[in-house]
């Protein structure tokens, strides 16, 4: 689901290399990001934004409202910058790409 979600290759190892576009995250000035392709061929999911002030199973997750910026598009491969900014004082956020296939209509 995730090489199908993220427009990559399922023939091609993913080694983590920067450019193979598996997501990555960045942290600068209070803001939290992630770094995603996005199939836009993939009408089929729904992409949402998760995050948590621990870790300790499903229920600390929760949906969160992220701030997106498309960084470039080629043909039906976008990449977004989903962010959010981290509440003052929390000492960790956790933050997650959650793709869930739809249900046929």
């Amino acid at each position: 689901l995730l090489e199908y979600a993220l427009a990559l290759d399922p023939a091609t190892p993913n080694h983590g290399l920067p450019d193979l576009g598996l997501p990555r995250a960045e942290y600068s000035s209070g803001k939290l990001s992630l770094i995603f392709r996005r199939n836009l061929a993939a009408t089929d999911l729904d992409f949402q934004m998760e995050s948590a002030n621990r870790l300790g199973g499903s229920e600390s997750w929760s949906a969160v409202t992220t701030i997106n910026e498309v960084v470039s598009t080629v043909g039906v491969v976008q990449t977004i910058r989903a962010s959010i900014t981290t509440p003052q004082g929390d000492p960790y956020r956790f933050f997650r790409l959650r793709i869930t296939q739809l249900d046929p209509p």
